[in-house]
């Protein structure tokens, strides 16, 4: 049930498709004896339909995560070199930080951001800002998301996250 919640949580914050989660359930299918309820449901109806539906029908949910998980998350399945990814990640974070601890690195980024973005009006800055501290960043991005990207196959992620992170 954990693969199941892991592939609802990145589904929901956008880094794989629909087609995606039921390409993986169909494979999860074909190699388990006896497969879980919810594994066939996602395959025929797909995890938008099946998330619709009370959790009494379709207990599988996505993962709650905090700040620090999502943004990391985000940060490695992004693409670094496209501008209006960067400029979408850039905003996220601003948004999201808002009310995070301070003594964070990743919110006090989240902050910067949002000086950049919100006050100055200075789109391109907040992208550089994001492109020269994101490096330094990911060693820890990656021990904190790597267990939740790690059930998914790369050529699965989309190359623009953010449809409704929470």
């Amino acid at each position: 049930m954990e693969s199941i919640k892991r592939v609802l949580t990145l589904w929901t914050i956008g880094l794989i498709s629909s087609d995606a989660v039921i390409a993986w359930a169909d494979e999860q299918i074909l190699v388990s004896s006896s497969p879980a309820y919810e594994l066939l449901e996602l395959s025929a109806y797909g995890p938008e339909a099946c998330l619709k539906r009370p959790e009494r029908d379709f207990f599988a949910r996505p993962l709650s995560l905090s700040f620090v998980e999502l943004l990391s998350a985000l940060a490695l399945a992004s693409d670094a070199s496209s501008d209006s990814v960067m400029l979408g990640l850039a905003r996220w974070a601003a948004h999201h930080a808002m009310g995070e601890d301070l003594d964070d690195p990743f919110v006090m980024l989240g902050y910067r951001l949002d000086h950049l973005l919100n006050d100055c009006n200075e789109l391109s800055r907040a992208v550089q800002l994001l492109r020269a501290e994101l490096p330094l960043m990911l060693p820890r991005c990656q021990s904190i998301a790597t267990p939740l990207l790690g059930k998914v196959p790369s050529n699965s992620f989309k190359p623009t996250p953010l449809r409704g992170s929470a």
